[in-house]
């Protein structure tokens, strides 16, 4: 929508906004149950129960990023990547080229780049770093410095291990736009029950942990989130 120039003493003409809506729905995941025997939680020097606790809320936290990233939208979570439309698709599988990389930054919208992010794999930010220009000078300049964000083109990078690696054929293998506009919902915190009772047999309780929540990209068509889509073989 865009405003428009009238004279003076001139009525102002209706201009409608359309809305649109997102819905966000509620999807369930766990940890999956782990036994501990009761010896190990009475005998052992540190609080057992805590350290399996942490441990599926990682479990949990891991298979989050999964969907988060990847997810079809479809009876699950809507991933980033799966949402992102395709701004650039590159010319040689298993890399990507210095070019590539700005024309990705300039396939989103000037309104999205601000505050924009890229997001890859650990491996694809490796192989950005080893680029170099004619003289062979690396083109890679920030994050040298220890302690120092890496960026690219001035753009925070985000590492995730869950984006495919540059040598998937038709993957998206990194994503450049407005994160703000991926939005999570979170039904509740994570929940982690203790069950002393159902394995008494055993001598043992019963840890598992639960999540629910979606993720959904808000976009009015505009595409917020671009692709770099990888060669297809």
């Amino acid at each position: 929508n865009e405003g428009s120039l009238i004279d003076e003493n001139t009525q102002a003409a209706e201009q409608d906004v359309v809305f649109g809506s997102t819905k966000f729905g509620s999807y369930k995941i766990t940890s999956g149950i782990v036994r501990v025997s009761h010896e190990l939680i009475q005998d052992s020097g540190v609080n057992v129960a805590q350290v399996v606790g942490d441990l599926l809320g990682t479990r949990i936290g891991r298979a989050l990023n999964r969907y988060h990233t990847s997810g079809t939208g479809t009876n699950q979570f809507q991933g980033a990547a799966a949402a992102a439309v395709v701004g650039v698709t590159g010319a040689t599988l298993g890399a990507i080229t210095y070019d590539e990389v700005v024309d990705l930054q300039h396939s989103v919208d000037p309104a999205y780049r601000n505050g924009a992010v890229f997001v890859m794999h650990d491996t694809t930010v490796a192989a950005l770093k080893k680029l170099k220009d004619g003289d062979g000078r690396p083109l890679w300049a920030s994050g040298i410095t220890e302690g120092e964000p890496g960026t690219l083109l001035g753009h925070r990078i985000i590492v995730n291990q869950h984006m495919p690696v540059l040598g998937t054929a038709g993957a998206k293998s990194v994503l450049f736009g407005d994160a703000s506009k991926f939005r999570i919902r979170d039904v509740s915190d994570i929940q982690i029950v203790r069950a002393d009772e159902r394995y008494f047999e055993y001598g043992q309780s019963a840890f598992v942990a639960w999540y629910r929540g979606d993720s959904r990209m808000i976009d009015a068509g505009t595409n917020p989130l671009k692709a770099f889509r990888n060669k297809t073989a």
